[in-house]
């Protein structure tokens, strides 16, 4: 549940406009973590990015659907260096726990060479975007239970990145 705690910070503001106050947040929010865990351990892309990379961040954009579609992002840091992130939209069922539905997913690999903890406790550094893919490249990559190297990338596995630990999910 931790790991779905800091996207929740951003959805509070558009629960809070959307309910209009009058269904209880807290009730919102438990329905919120139930929408996250049916799709992480659904049958969909979302269930199948979790069950190659355990330990993957998971939250839902416009969860309400009234400020925009609902978005599923899943990303999880790698090697310490990289992030892998996946993209798509999603349709709810009608009590807004359960994803029915998918768009087509887009999948991003970031490199994250140098990053520099700044005065106001937040990171900057170099952001190197590696390859985006989609559907066809994802299912060869989970047919080779996730070695970037059916794609042709090769990750560079024993340079880990100062602070990447502590940056990778803020970004």
């Amino acid at each position: 549940m931790h790991k779905t705690l800091f996207p929740l910070v951003f959805i509070v503001a558009e629960l809070l406009l959307a309910t209009g106050c009058t269904q209880p947040l807290q009730s919102t929010m438990k329905n919120y973590e139930l929408a996250v865990q049916s799709g992480v351990n659904g049958k969909l892309y979302s269930g199948e990015f979790n069950r190659l990379f355990p330990g993957s961040v998971n939250n839902i954009s416009y969860y309400t659907g009234i400020a925009g579609p609902c978005s599923w992002t899943s990303q999880i840091g790698l090697h310490n260096r990289y992030v892998f992130r996946m993209q798509h939209t999603i349709e709810l069922d009608s009590t807004r726990t359960n994803i029915v539905s998918t768009g087509a997913p887009t999948f991003y690999l970031y490199e994250l060479p140098k990053l520099i903890l700044q005065k106001n406790a937040s990171y900057g550094g170099q952001v190197n975007q590696i390859r985006t893919f989609s559907a066809d490249s994802w299912r060869r990559l989970v047919d080779a239970k996730g070695d970037f190297g059916v794609l042709g990338i090769v990750l560079k596995t024993n340079e880990p990145v100062e602070n990447f630990d502590a940056a990778w999910r803020r970004f």
